[in-house]
């Protein structure tokens, strides 16, 4: 990439909030490149040490898109706040876990990945939709800026 578009690329990061990214079909093969954009989107954002936790929480966040939700059409939302970064998935299926479940522990079978989305962001919850069908996952990652 020639260094003309790529700095083209990075203004435009810099001045995207929320920067929206639509997957009408994600799959397993496009994770890397995700965690890739990720890393990248971090870095211009000034929030690069919290990479490795946001990509491990991304790679999460999706697979439990590909694996639990009926369509894998989803939507990634990056924010950039004073405090940090927020992540998060927005999917069509209004089926939220519970996060309190006792079944949920890093040993399980069930919920692992729920337990490492917890324990690698700051704050994690889930927002349902009143006038729509869905959910949206969402990740805060504290960054010092």
């Amino acid at each position: 990439m020639n260094s003309a578009l790529a700095q083209g690329i990075t203004a435009a990061v810099r001045e995207a909030n929320p920067l929206v990214v639509p997957l009408p079909a994600v799959r397993e093969e496009d994770l890397h490149d995700l965690r890739v954009v990720l890393r990248e989107v971090l870095k211009v954002w000034s929030c690069a040490g919290r990479s490795g936790d946001a990509e491990l929480v991304l790679t999460e966040l999706l697979a439990n898109v590909i694996r639990h939700v009926p369509s894998s059409s989803c939507t990634l939302m990056l924010e950039r706040h004073t405090w940090g970064v927020r992540l998060s998935v927005a999917d069509s299926f209004a089926q939220v876990p519970a996060l309190s479940e006792p079944r949920l522990s890093f040993n399980g079978e069930a919920g692992r990945g729920l337990c490492l989305i917890a324990a690698f962001s700051d704050d994690f919850y889930f927002d349902t939709y009143s006038d729509r069908t869905g959910k949206r996952a969402i990740a805060d990652f504290r960054c010092a800026a």
